[in-house]
């Protein structure tokens, strides 16, 4: 069956044609030899080196027979995973072993090994694992090595597999410094962080004369736990609902918000400036500064700067400190934080001019790294 692609690069004018993969495809079945680096195959990171913490050799009783051996280029998938994505390329020049249980594979060079590295994990070739699988229990289906060599698809000419492998690498590279960049500001403000809250690092006022020195409170004497509810009932406009869900994990950043009009449980009200944290399961590390006025699920706690900078409060409760303040939980299967406990936890805060220029400077940390992950 001919194809033609909707996007393509002008200077390429045929129809893909049919082809099938046995055809282009060799099993490489060698049993490896000891003296090669230990390798596993994972959806997240592909043909990836083996964690010293999950190697098992002492569970294998013939070891010199228990991985095959992979080369540069050759690839690998996991039958009992590959609908959901567990193939890829080992791109890297050196060999490495991996277990038996894989399905080691490698192409001719009449086509580009780097444009089936991307072609092979489209959602149209996942979707199409999905439809080959056989087996009695959904949990234990398979990808027999056999079917897939029978998958006939639609190429094009080596030339333009080339010109789309070159393209898409470009593209990845490009991602790949983006993460790098988006990595780096982030551990920049970690560690910066920690030495402003260590006062290891002190701003000074617009005047240039040196700020007081911090002093100890309590929390609850800094921050107020508000408690203002919302009740639909008394037909107030529409607001902005939060929930747990809808807060992103580690990151302050909020997924998604809807209309709370018809909702029959009673919600906290929040307004502009407002924190938000989550109190079920602090763990997570969920928290927002909220830049809208809202109401949000009862597991998540409004805290409102009394006598403290709102912005600067987002930041203070990132510390490790205060989340080791929350780590005293109560409930077993579903903890929560213990405000009593939390509100009385003293903890040291600076002047509130210097709160804001704490705040402005990580805010300013915060807006590189989100307009990096935009990127």
């Amino acid at each position: 069956m001919n194809s033609i692609p909707k996007l393509r690069f002008p200077e390429f004018k045929d129809d893909w044609i049919p082809l099938k993969m046995r055809t282009v495809v060799s099993e490489r079945s060698v049993t490896s030899p000891e003296n090669v680096p230990l390798y596993s195959l994972t959806i997240e990171n592909g043909v990836t080196p083996k964690s010293k913490r999950y190697e098992r050799k002492f569970l294998v009783n013939n070891v010199s027979g228990a991985y095959k051996l992979m080369k540069q280029y050759d690839f690998a998938f996991n039958p009992m995973n590959l609908r959901f994505g567990a193939l890829a390329m080992h791109s890297e020049k050196i060999d490495v072993k991996v277990s038996k249980y894989y399905n080691i594979f490698y192409f001719s060079e009449e086509v580009s090994s780097q444009f089936f590295e991307v072609y092979l994990l489209t959602n149209k070739m996942i979707g199409f694992y999905n439809k080959m699988a056989t087996g009695s229990l959904e949990e234990k289906k398979r990808v027999h090595f056999l079917d897939f060599l029978d998958f006939k698809f639609p190429a094009p000419t080596l030339p333009e597999q080339k010109k789309i492998a070159d393209f898409l690498g470009a593209v990845d590279e490009k991602l790949r410094l983006l993460r790098a960049r988006h990595d780096a500001l982030s551990e920049y403000k970690k560690g910066v962080m920690q030495k402003i809250f260590s006062q290891a690092i002190r701003f000074k006022a617009d005047d240039g004369s040196d700020f007081p020195d911090w002093e100890k409170a309590e929390f609850h004497d800094k921050v107020e736990l508000a408690k203002e509810k919302y009740n639909p009932a008394k037909g107030l406009e529409s607001w902005n609902s939060v929930e747990l869900e809808s807060i992103e994990q580690n990151t302050g950043r909020l997924i998604s918000s809807f209309d709370a009009n018809g909702l029959k449980s009673l919600k906290t009200k929040f307004t502009q400036g407002d924190v938000l944290f989550g109190k079920l399961r602090p763990n997570l590390r969920k928290f927002f500064l909220a830049d809208f006025e809202g109401v949000c699920s009862s597991e998540i706690w409004v805290l409102r700067g009394s006598k403290i900078v709102g912005a600067f409060l987002f930041y203070f409760v990132q510390l490790q400190k205060f989340s080791y303040a929350c780590s005293k939980t109560s409930g077993s299967k579903m903890p929560r934080a213990d405000w009593q406990f939390v509100g009385s936890t003293p903890f040291e805060f600076p002047h509130e001019d210097e709160q804001q220029k704490i705040a402005d400077f990580l805010s300013a940390i915060d807006d590189k790294i989100s307009a990096v992950a935009s990127q």
